[in-house]
């Protein structure tokens, strides 16, 4: 499951960081006082320039094709006129319009989107786990639309119908807290993931490091460091005796931890299903006859 945005998961190319987009960036003057609001375009863009230099010398270059737009705010370099800043900036969660596995993130800190992810201002963690379970993606599957290649269109008329049982105090309590340790669980792999290649870029030049270094905690070691020298540049050379041991100690010092959160993850996961369960009031032959009739990629394998 997505438990919070991955800097490297599906919504990467959805995210807008900083306020900063590949166009129009800035919120329009009709919701957010800037220092060239109410200031005639000329002397406004200049103030603009001044204030934001690298962004309007970015800009500058897509004048012509901003100018063009209809839905810009007050001056060409701004965003339209949006009801619905404070959403982005408050706690949420998120999704893909398209979707192949259940993947609703939480992100607590300020992240815009754009047109092809949806948010639900929400800090329901509860919530979080519901959508995120197997008995919701069996449901999903059966009822969202299919895409090509069997992805899901997870789209707001649909969502917004979801069933969404009432947990008990005691479902809550216990749901609560797990989610987040799921939360901090994810958060303190990717960092660790961030850790290891960036060493990689710097200490071997390996730019791409492809699915599986994306993902070396799930390597054993000796393929952790096939994979390393098959990424590395050619002009690289070989890998000697010391920047071998320094590969070992580095998969040494992180993948047995990263391995371990995933483990006692996994274990919270399945005692989430459960309380979903429960919060539906499923009966064992309904829980049974879910995981026979489950559709393709569960959040994770039948429990045995």
């Amino acid at each position: 499951m997505s438990w919070m945005l991955k800097n490297y998961s599906p919504f990467r190319k959805s995210v807008i960081r900083n306020h900063l987009c590949n166009k129009a960036v800035l919120q329009s003057s009709n919701d957010k006082t800037w220092e060239w609001s109410g200031e005639d375009e000329e002397v406004a863009e200049g103030t603009f320039q001044n204030t934001f230099p690298s962004i309007h010398e970015h800009l500058k270059s897509f004048e012509g094709k901003l100018r063009k737009r209809s839905d810009q705010g007050e001056y060409w370099w701004e965003l339209r006129p949006c009801a619905y800043y404070e959403s982005f900036e408050r706690p949420k969660i998120i999704h893909t319009d398209i979707t192949w596995r259940p993947q609703f993130a939480y992100v607590s800190e300020p992240v815009y989107l754009l047109n092809t992810a949806y948010l639900w201002s929400t800090s329901d963690l509860y919530l979080l786990a519901v959508i995120n379970s197997p008995l919701l993606w069996s449901f999903m599957w059966r009822n969202a639309t299919h895409g090509k290649d069997e992805a899901l269109r997870i789209v707001y008329s649909f969502t917004e119908t979801l069933p969404i049982a009432p947990p008990t105090d005691e479902i809550r309590a216990e749901v609560e807290p797990a989610v987040q340790r799921l939360i901090e669980f994810t958060k303190a792999n990717q960092e660790a993931t961030r850790d290891i290649l960036d060493w990689l870029q710097l200490e071997h030049g390996i730019d791409q490091p492809g699915n599986k270094l994306s993902d070396f905690a799930s390597l054993p070691l000796d393929d952790f460091l096939q994979e390393v020298k098959k990424r590395r540049p050619k002009a690289a050379g070989s890998l000697g005796p010391k920047p071998l041991k320094e590969l070992r100690e580095a998969y040494n010092d992180y993948a047995p931890d990263i391995q371990q959160r995933r483990a006692e993850g996994l274990t919270l996961e399945h005692r989430l299903s459960d309380l979903v369960n429960q919060a539906y009031g499923l009966t064992p032959e309904e829980i049974d006859l879910m995981w026979q009739t489950a559709p393709p990629r569960m959040p994770f394998p039948r429990p045995s």
